[in-house]
């Protein structure tokens, strides 16, 4: 069955990311020395904050880390919009199986008021009185409030077939018109992935790039995604069509870009999901992969 699978307005990252409200100093007035802000302290401080308050069961707190427009998109297909949303999401896991959570930020790139973050979380919960466990990535855009800082934008995906775990939106929802600016690279990807090149969509990425496809964990390097795309071609389940929604310059040659993709076959979708990339341009202006994180709808069984 094939259907629209994202809201109209979900994958806009709305950036309103404001810095420190600075004051013109009154003439004959010292101007205030201003206190310098680690800020990747300040971000790695959010991970243990999250660990923290999602362990003692509070959702609401694990929420105030994210912006009041922030856009989640969940390992689990659900895109969610605004705090209060994504409010919702946590507490109702939390209260469901008592989860406990474990978070390791890999890795942070900070471009003035803004920054992306990536790494892994592994879950331990029971269901049905059985305890099971679960993890994946996650790719996190944050912006700058003042001193401290809050996401804006993010995604997880799971390390393994997400089976059950899979929710995602309600059938008949339309999905956002595409904007991105990434296209000549977006298309590259489709092309040589359909035409089954692995290592043409390998070259697609930088040389230290890292990558977390739907269902795995984080690669990192040329031959390891060329690897990985080659099992993906595989497996898939049909002709692969991306659609790139928001990008959203970070400076310095780098730029967030979100959006989603659905395998076709036979004229109805196979499977979908959502995705988060990090270009950076190399020398010749060409958008290149350094980090991705997709999540993918179940296999099709049979």
């Amino acid at each position: 069955m094939k259907f629209h699978t994202l809201a109209g307005s979900a994958l806009v990252l709305a950036i309103a990311a404001c810095g420190g409200g600075d004051q013109e100093a009154t003439a004959g007035e010292p101007a205030e020395t201003e206190a310098v802000v680690d800020d990747a302290a300040v971000i790695a401080e959010m991970t243990d904050y999250f660990e923290t308050h999602y362990n003692m069961g509070h959702g609401s707190m694990v929420a105030d880390l994210y912006a009041e427009d922030a856009t989640f998109m969940s390992a689990n297909g659900q895109v969610l919009e605004g705090r209060e949303a994504i409010a919702t999401y946590f507490q109702t896991g939390m209260d469901a199986m008592g989860a406990q959570i474990d978070i390791d930020q890999a890795e942070q790139m900070i471009f003035g008021d803004m920054a992306v973050a990536r790494g892994n979380y592994s879950i331990t919960a029971e269901a049905d009185g059985e305890a099971v466990s679960y993890g994946g990535a996650f790719l996190n855009l944050l912006g700058r409030s003042g001193d401290s800082w809050q996401v804006h934008g993010a995604v997880s995906n799971y390390a393994m077939d997400a089976g059950d775990l899979w929710v995602g939106m309600p059938e008949g929802t339309e999905a956002p018109p595409e904007g991105s600016t990434m296209t000549s690279l977006i298309e590259a990807y489709e092309t040589h992935y359909n035409l089954g090149h692995p290592s043409m969509v390998a070259d697609l990425f930088t040389a230290d790039a890292a990558a977390s496809f739907a269902g795995q964990g984080w690669i990192s390097g040329s031959e390891a995604i060329n690897e990985s795309v080659a099992a993906g071609m595989e497996q898939a389940p049909g002709q692969l069509d991306i659609h790139g929604v928001q990008t959203i310059d970070l400076g310095d040659g780098t730029a967030l870009d979100t959006g989603w993709y659905e395998f076709m076959a036979d004229g109805e979708q196979a499977s979908w999901g959502t995705y988060a990339l990090v270009g950076q341009q190399n020398a010749d202006g060409e958008w290149r992969i350094h980090w991705l994180v997709a999540n993918a709808s179940p296999a099709p069984q049979g």
